[in-house]
């Protein structure tokens, strides 16, 4: 089977449309307001624009064919190496050693779909970004690669496992829980994302009045009805309804038909509705999982799992962390898949309580330095603030940071670190402690007299922070962790 990948291959014929379709979205992209002008504009060069239409789809689809030509792969059987050369005019050679290959997954956006082709994307460790993507090969081409990489990974590492017993066990997450996750759940981003497209869209309306698309008249006499009361009252529901429509559409559309399966000391996941994506990850090179769970989701018995996985930079690491996500697990299902990743349940039988000075440090600069500030600005005349606003302030800020102090919590037992924390979203972060990298403990001088300090776990995948506690505590904590960690003989990588 390994033999067809013995010599350079190319994708599938289909990949030229992939690639006409990535170089023309990145041309449209980046000259959309002057194309929109020449298309739009009434002139009388009908036959020349169409002209220079066809003469810039001819040179891009050129440009695509020798992208797909020049794009070839293999594996050289003699060093176990996979191999990928591409580029045009700056060629470039890629070369990654099968036992470092780290994940193989598959995708499917709505072009690939409409090719019948998969993206096929290479992951290995220690790299900063994501080394290989095949953007067009057949399904049945694709799982062939997939399959010899995986078995020559197989080959070159020996997995030392607790439990070797092959198990099987599957999930799929059902719409009614995508579309809880939807409605309780990434309320920052949704507004982030509302935020953007109302100032983009804004941007934009400008431009097309300044370029005389648009009426300035028209836009004037929408701009008076917006400055009324009446309609930023009808606004606010309006706004909340929206965000929870994006929050469910962004949810389905990631996670539609959400399935994960454990299978001989494996994890397959698979998602998507408009992109496919399906990834494979072996338990033993998951650096931390985070779990999170707010009071809505609490209610409905969900929770929301982070997996981080081998990475070496904060970069990267949150282009993983958006892949391996699984939402709206219920407890059960939750309890399940701990017990296939770490072979055993995590229970807690210890807890570090975070110094009251963390409470009062957060009351200074977060509620006493912005009342002072206030209070000297209405002083001063500068501005005018109702002392009833400055209550309300008070009493909500100071209520957020002791709940914040409240959940701040690291456990430990022999074997985990678990790290709590949040206001509205409660997570919880665990690490095995065989899988530490590093540990460094913090203590400001002015701190010494109190005896408190800070603690910075380092993994491959992500780190733990935990701060303003016990210095005595941390010290007799990293003494035992070192020793487990040089004592270990469990693999991680």
């Amino acid at each position: 089977m390994s033999q067809l990948f013995n010599q350079p291959q190319r994708q599938s014929i289909a990949g030229i449309i992939i690639f006409f379709g990535y170089n023309l979205q990145k041309f449209l992209r980046n000259l959309w307001i002057p194309i929109l002008y020449i298309l739009f504009k009434k002139n009388d060069q009908t036959i020349e624009v169409l002209i220079g239409i066809s003469i810039i789809s001819l040179i891009i689809a050129i440009y695509s064919y020798l992208d797909y030509w020049f794009f070839t792969f293999w594996i050289n059987e003699e060093t176990n190496e996979f191999i990928l050369k591409k580029g045009i005019i700056n060629k470039r050679h890629l070369v990654i050693p099968i036992d470092k290959i780290q994940n193989i997954n598959l995708s499917q956006n709505f072009l690939h779909k409409i090719a019948k082709v998969y993206k096929i994307s290479i992951e290995s460790a220690g790299s900063s970004s994501q080394e290989v993507a095949i953007s067009a090969l057949t399904l049945s081409l694709a799982n062939e690669l997939k399959l010899v990489l995986n078995q020559k990974v197989k080959t070159s590492q020996l997995d030392i496992q607790q439990n070797d017993e092959p198990k099987e066990n599957s999930f799929k997450i059902s719409n009614q829980t995508l579309l809880k996750i939807g409605l309780t759940s990434r309320y920052k981003e949704s507004i982030a994302l509302f935020l953007f497209a109302i100032i983009y869209l804004g941007q934009q309306l400008e431009e097309l009045i300044d370029n005389e698309f648009l009426e300035k008249k028209q836009f004037e006499q929408a701009y008076s009805f917006i400055d009324d009361t009446s309609f930023f009252i009808f606004l606010i529901p309006v706004v909340f309804i929206i965000l929870l429509l994006i929050n469910v559409i962004r949810t389905f559309l990631k996670f539609y038909n959400y399935t994960f399966n454990f299978k001989d000391n494996v994890l397959y996941f698979k998602y998507g509705l408009i992109k496919t994506n399906e990834l494979i990850l072996k338990p033993y090179k998951i650096q931390k999982i985070v779990t999170s769970q707010n009071w809505f989701q609490k209610k409905l018995g969900i929770f929301n799992v982070v997996i981080h996985q081998l990475q070496d930079n904060e970069v990267n690491a949150e282009k993983i962390k958006e892949k391996l996500q699984i939402p709206g697990l219920t407890q059960q299902e939750l309890n399940v898949f701990n017990q296939y990743v770490y072979q055993q349940k995590p229970e807690f039988d210890s807890v570090l309580l975070p110094n009251r000075k963390r409470f009062l440090v957060s009351l200074f600069w977060f509620l006493l330095m912005p009342i002072s500030i206030f209070i000297l600005l209405k002083y001063l005349n500068v501005i005018e603030i109702p002392s009833l606003l400055g209550v309300f302030y008070a009493l909500i800020v100071g209520l957020l940071i002791y709940v914040d102090f409240k959940n701040y919590k690291l456990f430990y037992q022999d074997n985990f670190i678990k790290k709590q924390s949040g206001i509205w979203d409660i997570s919880q972060e665990v690490i095995e402690i065989h899988k530490i990298q590093g540990i460094a403990l913090d203590q400001y001088f002015w701190q010494k007299k109190s005896n408190i300090g800070s603690v910075s776990i380092f993994t491959s995948g992500n780190n733990l922070y935990f701060n303003t506690t016990s210095y005595n505590d941390l010290v007799k904590l990293t003494n035992i962790w070192l020793f487990k960690i040089e004592i270990s003989k469990l693999k991680w990588i």
